[in-house]
């Protein structure tokens, strides 16, 4: 998970830790990390 963490970028911390005010739909590839963030908000 560390390895994951020192990846993100500051765009993508903001999208994450923030307060949206409707849906968040997160889109990509496999393999960018979606579900490891998603996790990693959760907890």
């Amino acid at each position: 998970m560390r390895d994951i963490v020192e990846t993100i970028q500051r765009n993508q911390t903001d999208l994450v830790t923030g307060s949206p005010s409707a849906i968040l739909v997160v889109q990509g590839g496999p393999g960018p990390g979606k579900s490891a963030v998603g996790l990693h908000r959760v907890t």
